[in-house]
């Protein structure tokens, strides 16, 4: 019960205390310690294009016989507002409309005591005199207590997307406000391009297709959120509103977020169906990114905000799918989308009339995007731990024999290379093994092969590296550190290879074993070496045949 009391107190105390109070009115009073948000209802007349803002009494008169409108979300065009605003207290204050998209913006003040009207311009493109604020615009007005004046905001754009309400902070809220806002998306932002290089440099390494679809999907997303918070515009000071790109070029990283995707999980391998989806949503992504260059803002931006909602719910059924099948380079594909949908979902509630407006909407979901982006990595990371272990696995049984477990052919010129100056070569073939699986069945010849490969590893494993080259030979490769070592590991070798034909008669009489030495000091390379042990193998087998023909005459 008192953890609920708890609960509900904290609540009240984040949307009482925290969030800024919000009044409907057009008289406003300025206290020095309140932060006021003045709703967007009934808020705004429209203004038409033609009309000249700049006088102030011609403007006031065409006011007070205009109708309010209800809202401005979903509309386009120039609209102005009047607000009455008493100061309780000397302060300098900020205004700030709450719209990511300014072409124009204008501030008036007018003192009717002293007839001065403060003129103040706070549009995208003009914004070299305001306070730097990515997202909005803002300007400032300074007044003495008890004074009473009229403030004036015309604003124009493209495009509202959502209730257009006004702030007014004064200096300590603002710059509070101002250093968190900025802060949390210079953070974003930097980090999603940071990525996106990251990757880059990752494909030129690589050739993975797999970092520049990464790439593409962080890149994008980055400067498209670069161009919508109007960091590009402070940065190069360009002749065009850079806030617009934003909405034109996302779909675009859609297009490389389902390759991404589609790469990450192999789905053009193991999930056709789901690779077909990512496919055709692709084309679709390229085709009206294309599209939408060529139409309205508006058109693009419900465009892109479709795209947005469909990508968000793709990539949480992807990965929920993924993660149920265990394949856990989701669960970090799925926590950095879900934070992401998260993020949105509060971004449409800070734009509700039911919430009102709840601070750093934007921040929060270029942040929450941010974060989605290294989970992206930490995804992309999950993918080359997986390839890398793919081929290292492939790698290992690529040079292993599968009956005897040793080394194969692979494995041995790789051994042959790492030689140093001082070894002795081994070249070991079985004879008898064709008789014995002819009248004795492969099983029992494959049981001859292991027999030998065990007692060979047992023996000679602590001394230097067994291959198996072919069906029944057998190479062994001892290293020496010191040349005075060759006369006593010869010797030793031979010794404990004239052992193994006993062993093997005790199962199989018609076997035996027919081998080759060759050390360092007889030839000036280790391949030359092998070729002298091979020709002494054979020298050694024709022997024996001899010896075997004189017994059975």
């Amino acid at each position: 019960m008192r953890t609920t009391i708890n609960i509900i107190f904290s609540v009240v105390f984040l949307f009482v205390v925290i969030f800024p109070l919000r009044v409907c009115a057009e008289t406003v009073t300025l206290n020095s310690d309140t932060a006021l948000v003045i709703n967007d209802n009934n808020l705004w007349k429209r203004l038409p294009d033609k009309f000249d803002p700049h006088n102030i009494d011609v403007l006031d008169n065409w006011y007070n016989k205009q109708q309010a409108v209800d809202s401005i979300i979903g509309k386009s065009g120039r609209f102005v507002t009047k607000l009455t605003v008493v100061a309780n207290s000397t302060e300098r204050w900020f205004i700030v409309p709450k719209t990511n998209f300014i072409d124009q913006g204008l501030g008036y003040y007018f003192n009717p005591i002293d007839s001065i009207v403060i003129t103040q311009e706070f549009s995208q493109l003009a914004d070299n005199k305001t306070p730097q604020l990515l997202h909005f615009q803002a300007f400032s007005l300074s007044m003495n207590k008890g004074e009473k004046g009229e403030l004036w905001v015309v604003i124009s754009a493209q495009k509202y997307p959502s209730p257009v309400s006004i702030k007014l902070l004064n200096s300590e809220s603002f710059y509070r406000f101002q250093t968190v806002n900025n802060v949390l998306s210079v953070a974003a932002i930097f980090a999603m391009l940071l990525l996106a290089l990251l990757t880059s440099f990752i494909y030129f390494g690589t050739r993975n297709r797999i970092a520049i679809t990464c790439a593409g999907y962080l890149g994008f997303h980055g400067i498209g959120w670069a161009a919508a918070s109007g960091l590009i515009d402070d940065l190069l000071n360009l002749s065009f509103n850079t806030v617009y790109l934003g909405m034109y070029i996302f779909p675009l990283a859609v297009a490389f977020a389902a390759q991404f995707v589609a790469d990450l999980f192999e789905c053009k391998d193991n999930h056709r169906k789901t690779y077909k989806f990512l496919h055709w949503l692709t084309i679709a992504s390229a085709v009206a990114t294309g599209v939408i260059a060529f139409t309205s803002f508006s058109f693009a931006f419900a465009v892109s905000h479709i795209f947005a909602m469909l990508w968000i719910s793709v990539t949480i059924v992807i990965g929920v799918y993924m993660l149920k099948l265990k394949d856990f380079r989701a669960k970090y594909f799925l926590f950095g989308n879900v934070l992401y949908g998260l993020s949105l979902i509060y971004y449409m509630l800070s734009h509700s009339d039911v919430f009102g407006e709840l601070d750093y909407a934007e921040s929060l979901v270029v942040s929450a995007l941010a974060i989605d982006c290294i989970c992206i990595m930490l995804s992309l990371t999950e993918w080359f731990k997986i390839k890398q272990s793919e081929y290292n696995r492939n790698f290992y049984l690529s040079r292993l024999d599968p009956l005897t477990k040793l080394g194969n052919r692979y494995a041995l010129n790789e051994g042959i290379s790492k030689l140093g100056p001082h070894y002795v070569v081994v070249y070991l073939d079985i004879d008898g093994l064709k008789k014995i699986n002819d009248n004795l069945g492969h099983g029992e010849g494959d049981k001859l092969i292991t027999f030998v490969a065990k007692y060979l590893l047992e023996t000679f494993a602590a001394h230097g590296s067994i291959f198996r080259t072919g069906g029944d030979e057998f190479v062994m490769l001892l290293p020496l550190l010191r040349f005075e070592q060759l006369t006593s590991k010869l010797e030793s070798t031979q010794k404990l290879l004239d052992i193994l034909p006993d062993k093997i008669h005790e199962k199989w009489a018609q076997a035996g074993i027919s081998y080759g030495i060759c050390n360092s000091a007889e030839q000036d390379t280790p391949s030359k070496c092998l070729s002298q042990a091979d020709k002494r193998m054979y020298l050694q087998k024709e022997q024996h045949r001899t010896e075997h023909n004189v017994l059975q005459q």
